[in-house]
């Protein structure tokens, strides 16, 4: 936390109203949201493997799950 963080907030909420601190709230929500899906699809989706050099990270189980016509997304998201 820094003071770009406080001085950002108080800045949006001078400048846009309460409507600024509310929309603060709902994207916090949806980073909360990804975050805490990423980690748990990352621990879920780990490589068996104990030996292995893979980390759990999206780029893991997007390259996993992502075949086909989707095969664009991993390297979307890793860019």
């Amino acid at each position: 936390m820094g003071i770009g963080n406080i001085t950002g907030v108080g800045t949006a909420i001078h400048l846009g109203g309460p409507g600024a601190l509310f929309w603060m709230w709902i994207s916090a929500l949806f980073g909360m949201f990804f975050r805490m899906d990423s980690t748990y699809m990352a621990i879920k989706l780990r490589p068996a493997d104990e030996n292995s050099l893979s980390f759990a990270t999206p780029m893991v189980y997007l390259e996993k799950y992502m075949v086909g016509r989707w095969s664009f997304v991993p390297y979307l998201v890793a860019g």
